[in-house]
């Protein structure tokens, strides 16, 4: 009991892991755990499952994902992107960082046949986006700048959950997860002084321009919470068993992240604030703070899946069992883009509009995975192959949110050290593929063309303006795979 509070008041001390909006692909990083798997990562797959789990268990995982490939844009750079540039090809954009995540939790219970408990602290959440570093010189020539330079987020989520077997066959959970999130972002603007409408310049020769330049950085954060329900069946408890959940969003207010900068601040100056939170805008040699939000959402999970136990070969080299496992599970978006309100008195000196859709073009993502176990009675190997179809529409990827079919090869070993402790090594990759045409649909002449409709409300283009796509292009080819990795130790008492 003292390991286990121990345990838990370590889990509860915020540690800073880079992440953002896109649930991984495994919340714990192991094929070997699923939604009819009686581990720690049951409290995100099925709570139901957490009364597989047997006695006192104590679970730490520590996991790094790389970020590796390139993003080249379309569309030629026009004259005047850089200081005293012509127009000219693209360059490549290189895609490097490395993102750490964790999962920290117990599982009890509690001396009967009934009931189990579980408590845990993870990174659930993934990505670290920044493709340069924030000085001046880096960002010149830096193709990505108008929709990422940086987009990041720091986040930390606790989760507590119950198992409890109602029949021999049916067992059911439920769960509550709280979840603060801290997001930033970097990118950069022109105004349009000619048309001071808040809509972009719309003029390809006058867009992206070094001299015209705003710098927009947000930095927002909140608290939320969310829940789980789970079921899994067991008609076999030998050799099937069949599990389903539901897992909410993380309600953060609603899906809004905000931030407020200090109330004694000016709103502009010459010089940025050393500490805020919100929105700081910059142009010349003016830096404006303010008050911001961002209304964004994490998805719904909805998680299936099915353990098939087979009888091994016979040998002394052999496995005991070999187990086939299937998982299905959806990613549901409670909206398909965000919003982002700002201050009005921080905006009117550098004529930023109030709010603006941020088109993300988000959409139900389907993943399913089928996987092979050998189990020995010291050793246990799987593999996994896992496909996720986009979470995005194609054609609104940017560079701040690379979307596309997720092919995942990975490969787990859990070896007893010693009858109480395991450890577990995960191995894989995910390759990202993205088809030509990604990011299409980004074009700033759809706000010269609501202004050349009078801005009528109901053409084509104000409405494409409305909902957030008059803005620089995005076409490009996106490259990009995941490597990834984890360490962990499982103690059982």
């Amino acid at each position: 009991m003292r390991a286990l509070a121990a345990l838990m008041l370590l889990a509860l001390v915020p540690m800073r892991a880079a992440g953002a909006p896109y649930a991984a692909l495994r919340p714990q990083d192991s094929v070997l755990a699923g939604p009819t798997d009686g581990t720690v990562a049951a409290l995100h797959y099925n709570p139901a499952a957490l009364r597989l789990s047997r006695g006192f268990r104590i679970e730490v995982q520590l996991n790094l994902q790389g970020f590796v490939g390139h993003y080249q844009r379309l569309a030629p750079l026009p004259a005047g992107f850089a200081p005293g540039s012509a127009a000219s090809p693209a360059p490549a954009t290189p895609i490097r960082w490395v993102v750490p995540g964790y999962l920290i939790g117990g599982l009890w219970d509690l001396g009967t046949e009934t009931v189990t408990l579980g408590a845990a602290v993870s990174t659930p959440y993934h990505d670290g986006t920044l493709y340069a570093p924030e000085d001046e010189a880096a960002l010149q020539h830096l193709p990505t700048r108008y929709h990422a330079i940086r987009n990041s987020a720091y986040t930390l989520w606790g989760t507590t959950g119950v198992g409890v077997r109602i029949q021999p066959w049916l067992h059911v959970g439920g769960g509550f997860h709280f979840a603060w999130m801290r997001l930033r972002r970097h990118l950069l603007r022109d105004p349009d002084p000619d048309h001071p409408d808040g809509l972009p310049c719309g003029d390809p020769m006058r867009c992206e321009q070094w001299a015209a330049r705003q710098q927009v950085r947000l930095d927002l954060s909140e608290w939320g919470f969310g829940f789980s329900v789970g079921m899994l069946l067991v008609p076999d408890e030998r050799h099937l068993w069949l599990g389903a959940s539901f897992t909410s969003t993380s309600y953060l207010r609603g899906g809004t992240v905000s931030g407020q900068p200090p109330a004694e601040a000016p709103p502009c100056m010459a010089e940025p604030l050393p500490a805020w939170q919100g929105v700081q805008a910059a142009a010349g040699n003016q830096v404006c703070h303010g008050a911001a939000a961002l209304a964004t959402s994490l998805p719904h999970l909805v998680h299936l899946g099915g353990r098939l136990r087979l009888p091994g070969a016979t040998g002394r080299h052999r496995p005991a069992h070999l187990e086939l496992t299937a998982l299905l599970r959806l990613a549901i978006p409670p909206r398909q883009d965000d919003e982002l309100h700002l201050e009005r008195r921080a905006l009117v000196p550098l004529a930023l509009p109030p709010s603006q859709i941020v088109a993300t073009g988000e959409q139900t993502a389907v993943a399913a995975e089928l996987g092979l176990r050998q189990l020995w009675p010291r050793l246990q190997l799987g593999q996994a192959v896992l496909y996720e179809s986009p979470r995005a529409r194609i054609e609104a990827i940017t560079p701040a949110a690379i979307h596309g079919h997720r092919l995942d090869l990975s490969a787990t070993v859990r070896a007893s050290l010693h009858r109480a402790v395991q450890l577990l090594l995960t191995a894989g990759t995910t390759f990202v593929l993205v088809p030509e045409g990604a990011g299409a649909r980004f074009a700033a002449e759809t706000a010269a063309a609501c202004r050349a409709a009078a801005y009528d409300p109901t053409s084509a283009a104000c409405r494409e303006a409305q909902d957030g796509w008059a803005q620089p292009p995005a076409a490009g080819r996106y490259e990009l795979a995941i490597p990834h990795g984890a360490a962990g130790i499982e103690v059982t008492l």
